[in-house]
C-alpha cells in the first residue's frame, strides 16, 4: 500500500493474539480511549502467526492506517488520551517514526537490552505483584535507541524482519534499528502517569540467546564486543522441573487433591517459580489458607469454586481484570464476552469471600483496599 493509499484519519491497533479472553480485555481498554474528532479506530487480530515479525508484517500489510499501533495482547493502554497525546508527538516531526512508552539510550554492546531499558514509564503485572518502572524522562519526548515491543506506535510503514527473527524475541529491536536506517527518529514521550499497563507475568526467554546474537551480527557489528559469545543464564535444567512440577499440580487439582497440591507448592522457593501459572497458582492457595483460617467462615471456598484447574484459573483472572477496571474507571463488565463477571453479586451470594478480593486487589492494584471500598464490593 502506498503512503497516498493511507488514511491519514484512522489509527489501527494491530494485535498478535493466542488468547480470545485476553484479547477481548484488551479491547476493553482501547474501546475505552477518547478518540479526537474526525478520526475512527481499527482493530485488527493475527491469531496463528509463526512469529512476532510476521504477525506484525500481516497486519501492517492490511490495514489502511497512517497510525499503527502494534501491541502484546496483555497490554491495557490506561491513557485515555492515547490518540491524541501520539498524534501530537508525530505532528511536531515527520521524521519521529515510532513511538514506544519504554526503550533505551547508550544501550550496552552485548545486545541484553530487557534489563537495559533506562527512558520511559510503565506499570506492569508480573503475578506476584504489581509495581511502576520509571525510569529518565524528558519533555516533550527522548530519544532513543530502541524501545520494548509492548507497544511500538508508528506512522510510517517500515518492513518487519521476519526473514531474520522467526520467533518472539528483538522484533522490536530490529524494528527500533531498522527506521533509525532509513533516517526516522524513534522517541518515549514524557509520562505524567504511566500510559499502559502491562500484565506481562514471567517471561521464559528460550529463544533469547539465539535471537540475541542474530541482531548483534545484523545490527551490531565490531561494536558488540563479542554479543554472540555471551550467554544469558537460562536455567534449562529448573525450567524443565517447574515445568514438569506445574503438570503435577494441575493433576492433582483436576483429580480433586487440592491439598496435596498445596504441600507440595509451599515447599518450592518463590524464587524458582519461573512460571506465571506457578506463581498464579501460588496465589490461588495463598487465598485457600486465609479461608480456611476464618472461623466464621460463611461463604464457599475459592477452591472449590471450579473443579479443574482452568476454571480455577479463569475465574482468578476474571476477579483480577475485575478489580483493575474498578480502577481504571472502566465499566464493571467492560469485556465482550457474555455474562459479564459480577463481584458484588457473588459477594453478596456468599459465592465468594473478602479475603479472595483482598488479596486479588493487593496483588493487582496500586491502592487495592482503597478501590474494594470505592467499588462497594465488600458492602
Amino acid at each position: 500500500m502506498t503512503v497516498d493509499d493511507m488514511n491519514e484519519k484512522k489509527i489501527d491497533f494491530i494485535i498478535a493474539q493466542n488468547d480470545e479472553r485476553i484479547l477481548l480485555e484488551c479491547a476493553a481498554y482501547i474501546n475505552h480511549l477518547i478518540i479526537p474528532e474526525g478520526y475512527e479506530i481499527g482493530l485488527l487480530s493475527i491469531a496463528g502467526a509463526r512469529s512476532m515479525a510476521a504477525a506484525y508484517n500481516e497486519g501492517m500489510n492490511a490495514s489502511d492506517a497512517k497510525y499503527k499501533v502494534y501491541l502484546h495482547q496483555d497490554v491495557f493502554i490506561l491513557n485515555r488520551d492515547f490518540i491524541s497525546d501520539i498524534l501530537a508527538i508525530f505532528r511536531r516531526d515527520e521524521t519521529i517514526g515510532m513511538i514506544g512508552v519504554v526503550g533505551g539510550v547508550d544501550l550496552p554492546p552485548d545486545g541484553i537490552y530487557y534489563l537495559a531499558w533506562n527512558v520511559g514509564k510503565v506499570k506492569a503485572d508480573n503475578a506476584e505483584g504489581c509495581l511502576e518502572a520509571v525510569c529518565n524522562q524528558a519533555h516533550p519526548y527522548m530519544e532513543v535507541e530502541a524501545i520494548d515491543g509492548m507497544i511500538m506506535i508508528s506512522q510510517h510503514d517500515v518492513p518487519w524482519r521476519e526473514d531474520l527473527f522467526t520467533d518472539w524475541d528483538f522484533y522490536d529491536a530490529s524494528q527500533s534499528f531498522e527506521f533509525r536506517r532509513r533516517g526516522y527518529r524513534v522517541v518515549v514521550p514524557w509520562q505524567n502517569e504511566s500510559w499502559c499497563m502491562h500484565d506481562c507475568g514471567l517471561s521464559k526467554l528460550v529463544n533469547y540467546d539465539k535471537n540475541r546474537t542474530i541482531f548483534a551480527r545484523e545490527y551490531l557489528g565490531e561494536a558488540s564486543d563479542g554479543a554472540s559469545d555471551i550467554e544469558v543464564v537460562y536455567k534449562t535444567d529448573l525450567m524443565t522441573m517447574m515445568e514438569e512440577m506445574l503438570e503435577c499440580l494441575i493433576s492433582l487439582i483436576n483429580a480433586g487433591l487440592r491439598e496435596q497440591a498445596c504441600q507440595m507448592l509451599e515447599n518450592v522457593p518463590c524464587a524458582n517459580l519461573l512460571l506465571t501459572d506457578l506463581r498464579i497458582m501460588k496465589n490461588i492457595f495463598d487465598i485457600h489458607a486465609l479461608e480456611l483460617a476464618d472461623v466464621g467462615r460463611d461463604y464457599g471456598l475459592f477452591m472449590e469454586s471450579h473443579d479443574n484447574w482452568q476454571g480455577l484459573r479463569s475465574y482468578y483472572m476474571e476477579l483480577k481484570y475485575y478489580l483493575r477496571r474498578l480502577e481504571q474507571g472502566l465499566p464493571a463488565g467492560a469485556q465482550a464476552a457474555e455474562g459479564a463477571f459480577d463481584l458484588p453479586a457473588l459477594y453478596r451470594g456468599k459465592k465468594i469471600g473478602k479475603a479472595a478480593i483482598y488479596v486479588l486487589a493487593e496483588l493487582c492494584l496500586f491502592d487495592g483496599e482503597a478501590i474494594v471500598k470505592k467499588g462497594g464490593i465488600c458492602s
